[in-house]
């Protein structure tokens, strides 16, 4: 008996990063190799100046007066980033909307309780988001593609229906960059690390064919994602042996037919990382091309922690459209903590 395999279709993406501000800016910088890291107001707790990656403030919209707001960078950037990016879609009706946001670490202060009600004000009267069907989830890195699943059990139930999903993440963050400061983990002033980085972006889904974005002849297909979760993470006792990974790939790679041809991944350079990105792929390797390209966007936006996987399925859809051969993409990512996630993108011809 053959199973049906039940695949969205991409309608409408955005995104927002320090390298570009659309998917085909996004794109086309990430193949000449363009970084924008520059030494920030940000000190580890050494003093030492930390490199980041940053969107220019003069391309964000203004921020709206509201004494109900948080007094923080790091919210002013999210509503900002947010903002940004939902204004590139083209919307007629209010759509339902899954957001990735960041992570939620040990220790460190819970996301704000009333982000929807400042993102509503922040949006003021533009008809974008039914806000009665919003919500957004602390998963960090592997959170944009996580949520292709929620979205997709969603059309399942609704298929006449559209919904957006996002990520957004700034490390303009003083909580965030002194608990990570302390674990030595980001790049300063002689010493190594990460780069922080901020990003926002969203794709409108849709299971209608006839409803996609359709570009160069084709329109671009996302299978069912794969999800893992890893027991040994970075803040896990336990040893790292990349079964979370592994499994998340596996799963995103049971519905495909062609071999992968390019796999793009937002990993942030840290040794664990590798490593285990090495034996993820290594484990699936059956259905990769030996000639595949591989890919990490991370390089040059640096870690746009929940933005990730949004920015990697933009800068893929932007490829294989511009491309416009029928082709398998493999991405994937993976949060600090347990959250692993991977997905399948193709070029469907429409002739």
């Amino acid at each position: 008996m053959t199973t049906v395999t039940t695949k969205m279709y991409l309608a409408d993406m955005s995104i927002v990063t320090p390298i570009g501000n659309t998917p085909q800016e996004l794109h086309d910088n990430f193949q000449k190799n363009a970084v924008n890291f520059v030494l920030s107001d940000f000190y580890t707790e050494l003093g030492l100046q930390i490199t980041m990656a940053e969107v220019d403030n003069e391309q964000l919209p203004s921020l709206i007066k509201d004494s109900s707001r948080p007094k923080s960078v790091y919210y002013a950037r999210l509503l900002k980033l947010a903002h940004k990016a939902l204004n590139q879609l083209s919307m007629s009706d209010p759509l339902p909307c899954l957001l990735a946001t960041t992570e939620q670490y040990p220790s460190q202060p819970k996301f704000h309780s009333e982000f929807t009600k400042l993102l509503k004000k922040q949006l003021k009267h533009e008809d974008i988001i039914d806000w009665q069907n919003f919500n957004h989830y602390p998963l960090g890195r592997a959170g944009g593609i996580a949520l292709l699943d929620l979205a997709l059990k969603h059309l399942t139930t609704n298929p006449e229906q559209q919904v957006l999903i996002g990520g957004i993440d700034s490390y303009q963050n003083t909580d965030l960059i002194k608990y990570l400061s302390s674990q030595h983990r980001i790049m300063a002033e002689g010493s190594n690390g990460f780069v922080p980085s901020e990003g926002a972006g969203f794709l409108r889904l849709t299971l209608n064919k006839s409803q996609a974005l359709q570009k160069n002849g084709g329109v671009i297909t996302i299978n069912p994602a794969g999800l893992g979760m890893e027991s040994g993470h970075l803040y896990s006792p336990q040893p790292n042996r990349g079964r979370g990974l592994t499994s998340a790939i596996k799963h995103a790679l049971a519905s495909i037919d062609l071999p992968v041809t390019q796999a793009f991944n937002c990993l942030n350079g840290e040794s664990h990382s590798i490593t285990e990105d090495n034996s993820a792929l290594l484990r699936n390797k059956d259905k990769i091309a030996k000639n595949a390209t591989h890919n990490n966007l991370a390089k040059n936006t640096g870690d746009l922690g929940a933005a990730s996987g949004i920015a990697l399925i933009t800068s893929a859809a932007e490829q294989l459209f511009q491309q416009g051969e029928q082709q398998t993409y493999l991405l994937y990512t993976a949060s600090d903590q347990a959250h692993r996630s991977a997905v399948c993108l193709q070029l469907e011809s429409l002739t």
